[in-house]
């Protein structure tokens, strides 16, 4: 802070902060509103931040305390941080190893493509962002849908101020629309810094849209209704096979039912499931203790909910004709 190269970088980043606009998705207004509410300029407050200065608050108000409380918090933190660095230290030279075998394996025979993508990242991780593009658009040129690829290069492009950066990333988000809000606030931001406003507005509101939908999709998924809408669940038998053995271990259950719910939000993206199952009512006194012990237990890929069919005759039935759908009996 009293190095006078650091008030150009300040200014320059500060300029980007001032530039930008409150949006009504904003939990907090803008920098340059929330000095204008303070009663001042915005760009003199900068201005003058950006200043190099000859003394720190520490130096002013706490004198020589301030070196004795540094050393102390210094002491502190690395105590606290000591485990996590340990694990963090021994993951690093995991990952160091792993390169360089990547890096043996590319130069003897060249990588499969999996295997491509995988080098691209811990390139980028060790040797920076210059060295990892090209491995990047390698990995797209064997596969030129690669989500992945396509978001890694789409990021880097705009890092370095290049637009043609945007045309990777929808190719991210087409592919992948677990990609929408990552490329979206990427995108947002560097069309923002650039001041193209309106096309930054497109990327909000697409990434809006995708909140939206995962949100209806959430609700939908929080309820099971007498009426719901089932299908053949078309799960793996290794899943199926997992389940089964599951459910020998809870002696309560005689038979089990499996069928997958039928969604109007995000339906192949995110499956739900309903395990229905009979249970030996003379052994219990608590059937719903069983059913919530189920749910809690048992582990299936996707969301699903565990029902008691001899409280539901409906479900029951609809499960019962559902090809397929019975998977256990003790």
């Amino acid at each position: 802070m009293r190095s006078p190269q650091t008030g150009a970088v300040a200014r320059e980043v500060a300029a980007s902060a001032l530039a930008r606009k409150t949006g009504t998705g904003d939990t907090h207004p803008a920098l340059s509103d929330r000095l204008s509410a303070l009663g001042v300029q915005p760009h003199a407050v900068v201005q003058d931040a950006a200043s190099p200065i000859s003394e720190s608050a520490a130096e002013r108000f706490l004198g020589g305390l301030g070196h004795d409380l540094a050393q102390r918090f210094d002491a502190e933190w690395q105590a606290g941080v000591a485990e996590w660095w340990a694990d963090g230290h021994g993951e690093w030279e995991v990952a160091e190893t792993r390169l360089a075998e990547l890096d043996q394996r590319a130069a003897l025979d060249g990588l499969p493509r999996d295997l491509m993508l995988e080098h691209a990242h811990l390139v980028e991780r060790f040797r920076g962002e210059d060295a990892a593009l090209p491995l990047y658009r390698g990995v797209l040129e064997r596969n030129d849908e690669s989500p992945e690829a396509n978001f890694a290069v789409g990021r880097l492009l705009l890092a370095s101020g290049d637009e043609t950066g945007l045309r990777h990333l929808e190719r991210a988000m087409d592919a992948d629309a677990d990609a929408t809000l990552p490329a979206c606030e990427l995108a947002h931001s560097f069309l923002e810094q650039r001041g193209q406003h309106a096309e930054a507005d497109r990327y909000r509101a697409r990434a809006h849209a995708r909140v939206d939908l995962l949100d209806d999709a959430y609700e939908e998924r929080q309820a099971l209704g007498s009426r719901e809408q089932l299908r053949e669940a078309n799960l793996s038998s290794e899943v199926v096979d997992d389940l089964c053995a599951q459910l020998a271990g809870h002696p309560e259950v005689e038979r089990a039912y499996l069928a997958r719910r039928v969604h109007s939000h995000l339906d192949e993206e995110f499956p739900s499931y309903v395990i229905g199952v009979r249970l030996k009512f003379w052994r219990l006194k608590e059937p719903s203790a069983v059913v919530h012990r189920l749910a809690q237990e048992l582990s299936v890929p996707g969301h699903f909910f565990v029902v008691d069919l001899g409280g539901s005759r409906g479900l029951s039935r609809r499960m019962r004709k559902l090809d397929g759908a019975l998977i256990y009996r003790r």
